[in-house]
Parts: C-alpha cells; sequence; structure tokens
C-alpha cells in the first residue's frame, strides 16, 4: 500500500517492528534506474543514521544488490544510471538553511516524530524536481509521541480515534486533501472541493498508513519473542511501541513515587558512574531581577553496582549558575567525581553546538566525555527510569543533597505550570539511559536483543528493561 499509493505526502507507522526503515530505503531505491533521479533521506542528527543497526547501515546490505557505490563521507549512494541517494542529518531548525536552494523530487524522513512542524513544512520547499517519470512526494516514518510530537498527532487526527488514539483501520490509506492559510490546515475530502473553496491555493494530497508488528512475518519468523518483548514494556512505551497509541501520555504520579526508592547511606564501590548535566544559562541574580523562574542547572552522579545492576543515586548539583561559572563547575565536579566517571553533558542543538563541544571537550581533556542531543519527549525519555524505579532497582544516597526537591520534583512530572520543573527528572533519565546504554528509547534492535534475551531464558521483564547497544 506504502509503495503503491498515489498521495503526494504518505505518513507510515504506528507500532514498532512493522519494517518502517526497510520501507523507506526499498522506496528510495524505486526510480534508480532514472538518470538525474534524486532523493535525499532524512533524519534527526548524522550519528543516528551512522549508528550501529542505523539506516546507513541497513543501506549498505540492500543497495550493492542494486549496483549502489557507496560515499561514506557524504553517506550518499550512486548507481549506474547516475542515480543518487543521500543520508542527511538535520541539526534542529538552525540547520534548514543549509538546504536552501536544493532541488529534491523524493522525500524521506526517517523518526518524523522526532522533527518539529516547521522542519516538516520547511522541507515541503526542497520537494521538487525537472526529471520526467519522477514524483515529488514525502514519505515520513514514525511512532506516535503524544508529549513531544504534539503536531503530529494533530496532524493524523482524521485517521486516529480520539476516544482510543489507535488507528482507524477502514481509513489507513486513505487520501485526504489540504491547503494551509496562515499556519492553519484546512482539510477537504477531495483536491476539486478545495479547489472550489480556494481558488488560489495549490492543494496537497495526504494519507495515512498504519504499521504493525504483524505487518512483519519474517521478523516474528526470525525472532518470535520479539512480540513478548514489546508485550513486557512499560504502559506507556508498549502502548506507543506496540499499538501505535496516538493519544496516550504519563500522568503527574505515575511515572514516580518516593516509596519506590530505598534510601541507603553507602553505595557500591564496584560501580560504572556518571554525571549526566542538564544545562540551563540564568543565574539566580538575573532570574530575582526580571522576576522570572527560569530552568536550573542539575548534574546528578549515578553508579551501577556492576554484580547486581542497582543503580544508585548518589549526588546531585543543582541551582542557576552564570555561563561562566557553570563552565569550571563543570571541571571542578569532574575532578571531584574522578576520571573514571563518565561525563554526559545535554545540548539541544543548534548552529553554536559544535563551537561549545569543542569548549568543553579542551576544557575536560581526559575525561570520558560525550554530548547528548535530547530527541525523544521527556515521557519517553523517563519511561525507563521509571520502570526500574518502580521495581526497586534505584536507590538514593540519604544524604543527597536537595533530597526533598529531587522527590518532589519527580513525583510531580510531568504535570507543566509556572514554578513546575523538570530538570532533575531530565538529568536522572539521562543518567539513567546512559548507564543502561539505550538511545532513550528501545529501537527496533533493541527490542531485538531483548527478544534474544528472552529466547535465552533471561525473564522478560528484566530483559526488557536493560537495553544494549
Amino acid at each position: 500500500m506504502l509503495l503503491r499509493s498515489p498521495a503526494r505526502v504518505v505518513i507510515y507507522g504506528g507500532g514498532a517492528g512493522g519494517g518502517k526503515s526497510y520501507a523507506s530505503l526499498l522506496q528510495a531505491l524505486r526510480w534508480r534506474q532514472t538518470p538525474g533521479y534524486r532523493c535525499g533521506v532524512f533524519r534527526l542528527d548524522r550519528p543516528r543514521l551512522t549508528q550501529e543497526g542505523g539506516l546507513w547501515d541497513e543501506s549498505k546490505l540492500m543497495f550493492p544488490w542494486f549496483g549502489g557505490e557507496p560515499n561514506q563521507s557524504a553517506l550518499s549512494w550512486t548507481f549506474p544510471s547516475g542515480a543518487v541517494i543521500k543520508l542527511n542529518g538535520l541539526q534542529g531548525e538552525r540547520s534548514l538553511a543549509g538546504k536552501d536552494g536544493g532541488q529534491i523530487p523524493v522525500i524521506q524522513i526517517d523518526e518524523l516524530q522526532e522533527f518539529t512542524r516547521k522542519m516538516f513544512f520547511y522541507l515541503f520547499t526542497r520537494n521538487r524536481g525537472q526529471v520526467p517519470g519522477i514524483p515529488t512526494i514525502i514519505r515520513g516514518y514514525c511512532n506516535p509521541d503524544p508529549d513531544g510530537a504534539p503536531w503530529l498527532s494533530e496532524l493524523l487526527q482524521w485517521w486516529w480515534d480520539p476516544e482510543t488514539g489507535y488507528a482507524i483501520p477502514e481509513r489507513s490509506g486513505v487520501i485526504r486533501w489540504f491547503v494551509q492559510m496562515e499556519g492553519k490546515i484546512i482539510w477537504g475530502a477531495s483536491r476539486g472541493e478545495l479547489v472550489e473553496r480556494f481558488p488560489n491555493e495549490q492543494p496537497i494530497s495526504m494519507t495515512f498508513i498504519k504499521s504493525r508488528v504483524e505487518d512483519n512475518p519474517i521478523l516474528l519468523r526470525n525472532n518470535p519473542a520479539y512480540l513478548a518483548a514489546l508485550m513486557n514494556q512499560d504502559t506507556l512505551i508498549r502502548e506507543i511501541k506496540l499499538h501505535g497509541n496516538f493519544k496516550i501520555r504519563a500522568i503527574s504520579g505515575t511515572l514516580f513515587n518516593r516509596a519506590w526508592f530505598p534510601l541507603v547511606d553507602e553505595t557500591p564501590i564496584d560501580s560504572t558512574r556518571v554525571r549526566y548535566w542538564d544545562l540551563a544559562a540564568v543565574d539566580e541574580t538575573e532570574a530575582e531581577q526580571k522576576g522570572t523562574d527560569p530552568d536550573y542547572t542539575c548534574g546528578i552522579k549515578l553508579g551501577r553496582c556492576n554484580t547486581t545492576l542497582q543503580e544508585f543515586v548518589e549526588d546531585m548539583i543543582h541551582g542557576r549558575f552564570h555561563p561562566r561559572d557553570v563552565r569550571q563547575l563543570i571541571l571542578n565536579t569532574a575532578h571531584a567525581d574522578g576520571y573514571e566517571t563518565r561525563v554526559r553533558i545535554e545540548f539541544e542543538g543548534g548552529s553554536h553546538t559544535k563551537y561549545v563541544e569543542h569548549e568543553f571537550l579542551t576544557l575536560l581533556e581526559g575525561f570520558d566525555v560525550e554530548f547528548v542531543r535530547a530527541t525523544k519527549s521527556k515521557s519517553i525519555r523517563a519511561a525507563g527510569v521509571s520502570s526500574q524505579a518502580k521495581a526497586r532497582n534505584i536507590c538514593v544516597k540519604r544524604s543527597l543533597p536537595h533530597l526533598e526537591r529531587f522527590f518532589s520534583e519527580l513525583e510531580i512530572f510531568p504535570r507543566k505550570g509556572r514554578n513546575i520543573h523538570d530538570d532533575i527528572v531530565d538529568a536522572l533519565s539521562g543518567a539513567h539511559n546512559e548507564l543502561a546504554m539505550t538511545d532513550r528509547e528501545p529501537t527496533d534492535e533493541e527490542i531485538q536483543a531483548a527478544a534474544r534475551l528472552i529466547q535465552a531464558g533471561i525473564p522478560a521483564k528484566f530483559a526488557a528493561g536493560r537495553w544494549g547497544r
């Protein structure tokens, strides 16, 4: 249905394991024999394209069979006809300007839920071409993320049930048409209907096709425990990954409860440790002068016992600091933690990111430093640490600074509003995901890894909560 659809825009998604990555590469190959054919495959962040098991690895398994010649540095493939398929990593909205002037008749967007609405519709301006026989089309592949990408749930509202959040089977593949007027999308059942109402506009056709793990019988045959791994996820992840729920959201008090965190006086020496920083750029004096309540800088030190795999919140730095003081704070803390403690710093991304990263790498020479760009919603990123907390696998040092604030912020999450913050949640989630070696949300490859553990006799709940790269 995906390859046959005549709609200019097709969104294919819902549950995990439906073969979205394979479908995107197969779609990209469709016009490889046409001279002048160009296809752009987009994903947020270039490192995600080249990570083990990512789209670049997948393309290396498929494209050589069709005569493709790879260019590793450019992440592109050239075919005997001269056709080119290029994988592109975007670094947020600021990177869109670099795509000005390009003509890409076939655009593929992987993990569309990680894109902003502005990024998605900007790519429409690049979706053009003049090669006979090549249509101008956009194909997006996604999982639902109602918290992180509400714009996407809204865009697809007609195709899913507002009561249950599940895709409506009989509407899957049904084409609708839309125009945009001052940023507002107006829908119609046919092109003619919209042309009659808006004669000066050019309506665009679009459809949504539901993806389910049942659509991929080869995966289920080769990896029969895959479905069990999905079913044993936390409710939030299970509803999104297994059932493709476009409505479900985390509710305050359901992700964290202080009673789930055992308090301890000492932590194991034989542990792997990380200090994870969620940074803010406003100090307390400036906040008081402006009468505002901005975010805090938070750095949580989390250790994982190498024998029991229990995790221990050992230290937390929390406050509002001037940007110049934050650099010295991170350096001093790294020396206090020791070289064996990993340092992870979360950034929003943008044109300045490379410069800031270089500054920190120079400052922290000799330490294990990496930079993290969060792309999933906060609730999804917190699901892993939440499930481990419910299992009483995360302990907190009784002497932890700001202990009451630590628990209060966790318990109120993800409620939003004035004087409500989530810096502690972000830092704890990031630290746990680093130690668990997750991608902040289990990917299809990670779910398959858990399925193999289940086949080997590892209890499902344990295997599903300990993702390996």
